[in-house]
């Protein structure tokens, strides 16, 4: 199996940041546990899609592409024909929960194997959720994860 395709529903949530409270001489730092629901959502349909599609765990050392588009409903506001979610959460904090359910589910070993992928926040009346799509970064038959070129050299701006 290279590629594995999950869908969990419900409306995403962003990983909170992290926090510090002083104790009397000591102070405490912790994440608030506001993502932690969507993450357990995450992980179930997780371990659901990877079981019936047989998907074996990656060893730690598998670099990963993993693309994920997150399907809000339409904020008040919006025209009909808006596509893309341009306001909070933001995308990184959402890819953060993901990739924590992930890590939960036991479908992969650390989110640090994540090296290429794409996030996008999309409106979507029909169905909200999250659509997450796994496969090995090297593999050549896709077309997302081969070896990028180079990035062209950056244009001098222009003397004034």
């Amino acid at each position: 199996m290279t590629e594995l395709i999950i869908r969990a529903p419900g409306t995403p949530v962003a990983q909170p940041r992290t926090k510090a409270a002083r104790i009397g001489a000591f102070v405490r730092v912790y994440t608030p546990g506001g993502a932690n629901v969507w993450k357990d959502v995450i992980a179930h349909f997780a371990q659901q899609a990877a079981t019936a599609a047989g998907w074996a765990k990656p060893t730690a050392r598998a670099g990963l592409c993993v693309d994920i588009d997150f399907h809000f409903a339409k904020p008040s506001g919006f025209r009909k024909a808006d596509l893309w979610k341009f306001t909070k959460p933001d995308r990184d904090n959402l890819d953060k929960a993901v990739l924590d359910g992930l890590v939960w589910s036991g479908i992969i070993h650390d989110d640090a194997q994540v090296v290429d992928g794409r996030i996008r926040k999309l409106i979507d009346d029909d169905w909200q959720g999250v659509v997450i799509r796994i496969a090995f970064a090297e593999s050549p038959d896709l077309p997302i994860g081969h070896k990028s070129n180079p990035m062209p050299t950056a244009q001098e701006a222009p003397a004034i």
